[in-house]
C-alpha cells in the first residue's frame, strides 16, 4: 500500500490534479489509523466483483494511475502489478 500511494502522489505532483493531503505521510496516517480499521470487516468492491466473477473498477482505479503516469511520465510500477494481477484473474470469467 506504502508504494501504490507514493506513486499516486507522484502522479499527482506531476500533474494538475490536486488532492486534501499534501504529502503521502499524511494520507498514510489517516488511511492506517482511521480508514483501514473503519472498514477493517469491509469486503472491497474489486473483491466483491470477483467473487462474483463480474468485471472490477480496476480501469478505473489503477489504470487511471497508470494512463497519468504514462502521460507526466511519472514511474508507476507498483499500480501496473496490482492492474495485472486483477486483469489476470479477470481472464478467467
Amino acid at each position: 500500500m506504502n508504494k501504490i500511494i507514493d506513486e499516486i502522489f507522484n502522479v499527482i505532483k506531476a500533474s494538475p490534479y490536486d488532492t486534501l493531503w499534501d504529502t503521502p505521510d499524511e494520507y498514510r496516517d489517516i488511511f492506517y489509523s482511521k480508514l483501514v480499521p473503519d472498514t477493517y470487516n469491509h469486503f472491497s468492491s474489486t473483491h466483491q466483483d470477483i467473487q462474483r466473477k463480474i468485471k472490477t473498477e480496476i480501469d478505473t482505479l489503477n489504470g487511471k494511475v497508470i494512463e497519468l503516469g504514462e502521460i507526466y511520465d511519472v514511474d508507476v510500477t507498483t499500480n501496473k502489478l496490482i492492474y495485472e494481477l486483477i486483469k489476470a484473474i479477470e481472464s478467467d470469467f
